[in-house]
């Protein structure tokens, strides 16, 4: 019973690799980016964009962004808290911390925005289903959010970038689309492959009865003789005890190897 549902089920290696794994390298991806984002603002001071309408805010962000991605590699490493919930966590701060470093750099014109189609699309793979899209929407009113609070409220002229602004709402939604069906495709794939595998499987172990039923003995070898199927006939009539599959027929029978 045990083999069966390890033939049948993923091990916990292969679950680790399709969540944890993803999301450690995830982790690392992000301190990357925060500290080439920090290093650009602090290395390119004078000719860089980044930080030009807010440098204390875009400062302040950076750092904290950075820490923020050193300190879920270890939570990611040591799995707690739960898979979901450090997922979900790790986008929220991945859409606010783009959002605020876009605000201080301009908006949607500094090209930051971007950023958010990756967090977007690996938040989609990461926990598919419904949850992509709410990533996106959550996107989405970031970015019109800053849009708003920065021609509105601090009566900047940015008016111009609502386009730019609902141009990257539609992109974030596109990709939460594509990651969404993509996944979806990919476990149907998966599940008809299982299918596949266990009808092969009954078929082969149906096989392996006929055979042992049959009145006539049969040895069943591969190319280099390993034994792969024997009967109890074949080995009543060769006087020989059990054969292990896999075991040389040399060895276990050096007159019908030479034969």
């Amino acid at each position: 019973m045990k083999d069966f549902y390890e033939d049948r089920f993923p091990s916990q290696e292969a679950l680790d690799a399709l969540t944890w794994k993803p999301l450690r390298l995830l982790s690392f991806y992000r301190v990357i980016l925060a500290g080439l984002l920090t290093a650009l603002f602090f290395g390119l001071s004078d000719s860089s964009t980044l930080g030009i309408h807010n440098s204390t805010i875009y400062k302040l962000t950076a750092i904290s962004y950075l820490l923020f991605g050193i300190l879920a590699g270890f939570t990611a490493r040591l799995r707690y808290p739960g898979y979901e919930l450090q997922t979900i966590i790790q986008i929220l701060v991945d859409i606010t911390a783009i959002t605020l470093l876009m605000y201080a750099s301009g908006g949607p014109s500094s090209g930051l925005g971007i950023l958010l189609v990756i967090s977007v699309a690996t938040g989609s793979i990461l926990l598919p289903g419904r949850m992509a899209f709410l990533f996106a929407a959550i996107a989405t009113m970031a970015i019109m959010g800053e849009q708003i609070y920065s021609s509105l409220v601090l009566g900047t002229s940015r008016y111009a970038g609502y386009t730019q602004a609902g141009l990257l709402g539609l992109g974030l939604f596109a990709t939460a689309a594509v990651a969404f069906l993509l996944v979806r495709r990919i476990k149907e794939t998966e599940a008809l492959a299982l299918r596949r595998g266990i009808d092969i499987d009954n078929l082969a172990k149906l096989n392996a009865h006929i055979v042992q039923r049959l009145q006539a003995g049969i040895i069943v070898t591969d190319h280099q003789h390993r034994i792969r199927l024997i009967n109890d006939t074949a080995m009543k009539l060769l006087d020989r005890p059990a054969a292990e599959p896999g075991g040389l027929l040399e060895t276990f029978s050096p007159e019908l190897y030479k034969k």
